[in-house]
């Protein structure tokens, strides 16, 4: 019983490495993620609402110093603007704050999904619920924030039959 538990904790981990491919994701290039509180009834960060998102943000900072020493040429805001079109995002310069050349606002939009916890009738499958919309405002410098807003109708639960 325990050898076939394992077995399978294996096997699993195998196809999750295959779905993915040889390297992890970074956060900016999966969709967002808005976690469901089963104590609380809500989403963590909240719906219909712009939230911080510090650990893309962290996650982009990181992957500049990366690449930093291979492009010298290039500045940390113009390094992000190129990682975040990678990942599918539309970049455009900025003119917040004054002065800054380099400054960029990256956007992406795309479809949220509810909670098979929220919604049980979808019996784990995956169920399109409103937009994702990502903002991510490079400069001055390295400096990057990120913000996401799930614009999406409210949370109605329904009780169990």
């Amino acid at each position: 019983m325990v050898r076939s538990k394992r077995l399978l904790s294996i096997l699993a981990a195998a196809a999750a490495a295959n779905l993915v491919g040889c390297y992890p994701l970074r956060p900016y290039e999966i969709s967002h993620s808005y976690s469901w509180n089963r104590q609380t009834f809500d989403y963590r960060p909240p719906i219909n609402t712009w939230a911080e998102d510090p650990r893309m943000a962290q996650s982009l900072k990181m992957t500049v110093e990366r690449r930093r020493s291979k492009t010298p040429d290039q500045s940390d805001a113009d390094i992000v603007a190129s990682i975040l079109e990678d990942s599918g995002f539309r970049c455009v310069s900025r003119r917040e704050p004054p002065g800054c050349r380099e400054c960029q606002t990256c956007g992406k939009v795309e479809t949220g999904y509810a909670s098979s916890a929220e919604m049980p009738e979808v019996d784990g499958r995956r169920q399109a619920m409103g937009k994702i919309e990502t903002m991510v405002y490079v400069g001055p410098g390295s400096a990057v924030r990120v913000l996401t807003y799930w614009k999406r109708p409210p949370v109605q639960l329904q009780s169990s039959p």
